[in-house]
């Protein structure tokens, strides 16, 4: 029986749940965990990037040898989307180090034994702590706590306190957003609160008189989905997927709105949007208006089936212009070229790739 240190890290998509999900496979497919550390978050290191790592270290028991466990980690890391390039320091979905295999020392094509740059990185050494501070490096002769103390690393290593998680996933009419939302929701365990629309009498009487049904049906929505959101709220769960956010209530009102109604529903949205708490990210999926078209057409609502190009073209124009500036969470646009060729895994991949929680 061998024991292992490994250090687990992530800075793309849903951090804390890809590390979670590594120490499942490591359980299943590699050995005991036998310890592990707390999550410590801290900037890219040698790396211009602006997301943030979450790191954990483990201890574990394995029969494996030096290298078929490395090769059962990198297994691991794709089948959890990590792709492996010749660049290092690059963002990643996951990446799991053998820190140390034993007491070995080991120098070869392929592996280091212990990680020749375990000792210059707190974002290693600090988790290392909690797990084996009296662990003696079998070439330096010092013990992590020593390793610790005489780091020169300057970078800010803080514990990470996960903080209840909300996520928007935005689009033009008939984009797909529901369908991305609820999978996401699923594959994260996490709540699923979606646009009741339907419930809203003045949807189909806006579509046949938009001048006459306008402002009502646009505050009548404001109310309905902050009554929703605040609802939800009151005990916010640990991660929340939306298919709307709010903030889709100023950009219709602008387009719909005369703009004397405009300013007055703007002065109303301002202060019932500081009631509800901003979501970590918006998601807004970008597709063309032929292809909103067909997905209109085909999911038969019959009040959409009169929706013009034109007024998609100038939904899509308020989702790229004017969200950025309402919303003080990030922004991913994520393009859709063809529904037929994408699948949800694709657009799955896409958001891990494209944000990071």
């Amino acid at each position: 029986m061998n024991t292992v240190v490994l250090c687990l890290g992530s800075n793309l998509g849903f951090r804390v749940f890809q590390l979670e999900q590594a120490k499942t496979f490591i359980q299943q497919k590699v050995g005991t965990i036998l310890k592990t550390s707390a999550y410590y978050e801290t900037a890219p290191w040698g790396s211009s990037s602006q997301h943030h790592h979450i790191n954990q270290c483990i201890q574990i028991e394995t029969t494996h040898s030096a290298t078929r466990l490395l090769k059962c980690l990198l297994d691991i890391e794709k089948q959890l989307g990590r792709e492996r390039g010749e660049e290092k320091n690059t963002d990643r979905l996951l990446d799991i180090d053998i820190l140390f295999f034993n007491d070995v020392v080991l120098q070869s094509p392929v592996l280091v034994m212990p990680h020749p740059r375990l000792h210059l990185r707190k974002f290693v050494l600090k988790p290392l702590l909690d797990i084996v501070p009296h662990l003696v490096h079998p070439v330096f002769k010092k013990t992590i706590r020593s390793l610790y103390a005489s780091c020169e690393d300057e970078l800010s290593v803080t514990p990470f306190v996960q903080k209840p998680l909300y996520v928007c996933v935005e689009g033009n009419i008939g984009s797909g957003k529901t369908t991305l939302a609820k999978a996401l929701a699923q594959q994260l365990n996490a709540a699923f609160v979606p646009e009741q629309f339907e419930q809203n009498a003045l949807l189909p009487l806006f579509y046949k008189d938009a001048k006459a049904f306008g402002f009502l049906a646009e505050y009548s929505f404001l109310i309905q989905r902050f009554q929703q959101l605040h609802t939800h709220f009151l005990k916010p769960p640990a991660i929340t997927i939306s298919d709307y956010s709010l903030y889709k209530c100023l950009l219709f009102a602008e387009l719909n709105l005369s703009k004397t109604d405009y300013r007055f529903y703007k002065s109303h949205f301002k202060t019932i949007l500081n009631q509800l708490p901003a979501p970590n990210c918006v998601i807004v999926l970008e597709t063309t208006s032929t292809n909103l078209k067909q997905n209109i057409r085909q999911r038969g609502r019959a009040y959409e089936q009169g929706i013009k190009t034109n007024y998609l073209n100038s939904v899509a124009k308020l989702y790229k212009e004017k969200l950025p500036l309402v919303t003080n969470g990030s922004v991913v646009h994520l393009k859709i070229k063809n529904y037929e060729a994408a699948t949800l895994s694709d657009l799955l991949q896409q958001v891990q790739k494209n944000c990071s929680f």
